[in-house]
């Protein structure tokens, strides 16, 4: 979301950082944050980068670490779109431009992903260091993480769930921590999450061969405790894709749309679709085009209103565009 040539140049080198951190060159990422210290975007960037490494690693230093750039995330965030901000551009009459806005709803995102990145490690350390003592009320951090949820909830009905981006956290929310009894879930449950965000956002191609296998490790031992019906299965699809292994993927994709059908299909629906795209996609490329075209049709009319449907249909048209 650029708001002029700094800032398309700012985010430019966002995007490098976490290119090389999913490349295993973290060094190389904190290095070249480390040069711009005063940009909002490179260290939203960074905020990003160490809440991935904090994931992978599950080091203590490295949670503490993205922790508290997070927190300053947040603070910074939330001075520049708070009450006071708001109350010294009444008295000074200062109109807002369409700029202005721009930058509020930019930081708004930025505030609101950076406290369900907070969210998930604070849930983390929980669950390392025994969450059922935490959740029975030690040191009071359920209570501050609930909190943290009301936060986040606020910001996105403010923003009316503008963005994908948006929505897609909106979503996720609910999922962070066990619905009847609260508790957070295990390890690897927030590790499918972590891998559907970069599945989502088409990251994944840019992993390393090891990364991938790690991912797809995960995902062979983590259908029992998935976040979302089929997802384990979508995501080890992927992962063997990006592996040069097009056998295994579409039997994943296919194993991801028998645990969907038919009575786990009402939620969760962009699972089912994506999957129905990757199978399609993967049939139509290995000499089965008929049967690649009706899972390529089923992806685009039978599913409406879910995570990244407009980007997904961009996919599915250009995928069937090219059988003409």
């Amino acid at each position: 979301m650029a708001t002029g040539e700094g800032s398309t140049k700012d985010w430019n080198i966002a995007r490098t950082g976490i290119s090389l951190l999913l490349n295993n060159k973290i060094e190389e990422a904190e290095a070249l944050f480390t040069e711009h210290p005063h940009s909002f975007h490179v260290k939203a960037g960074r905020c990003f980068v160490l809440f991935m490494n904090a994931l992978m690693t599950f080091e203590d230093d490295k949670l503490q670490q993205a922790m508290l750039l997070l927190k300053d995330m947040e603070r910074e965030c939330a001075s520049d779109i708070g009450w006071l901000k708001s109350v010294k551009s009444k008295v000074f009459r200062a109109e807002e431009t369409g700029k202005d806005y721009v930058n509020k709803l930019e930081r708004q995102i930025v505030l609101a992903d950076s406290q369900v990145c907070s969210a998930i490690l604070t849930l983390l350390q929980q669950e390392l260091t025994g969450y059922v003592r935490v959740c029975c009320g030690a040191n009071g951090k359920f209570d501050d993480l609930l909190t943290t949820y009301d936060k986040i909830l606020h910001w996105f009905h403010e923003m009316n769930r503008e963005t994908q981006l948006g929505a897609f956290i909106l979503r996720r929310v609910p999922k962070l921590v066990e619905k009847d009894t609260g508790r957070p879930y295990t390890i690897l449950y927030y590790k499918l999450l972590v891998y559907e965000l970069l599945y989502l956002w088409n990251a994944m191609p840019s992993c390393s061969i090891e990364s991938l296998r790690g991912i797809l490790w995960d995902c062979k031992r983590s259908h029992s405790e998935e976040p979302m019906v089929g997802l384990a299965a979508l995501l080890e699809g992927a992962a063997s894709f990006y592996l040069g292994d097009t056998e295994a993927a579409i039997k994943s994709y296919r194993n991801c749309l028998k645990r969907r059908y038919p009575s786990n299909d009402e939620y969760d629906q962009h699972v089912s679709a994506f999957a129905l795209y990757e199978l399609g996609s993967n049939l139509c490329n290995n000499n089965n085009p008929n049967e690649g075209k009706s899972f390529l049709l089923k992806a685009q009319t039978q599913y409406r209103d879910y995570d990244f449907e407009s980007r997904l249909n961009v996919r599915i048209h250009s995928a069937l565009k090219n059988l003409q």
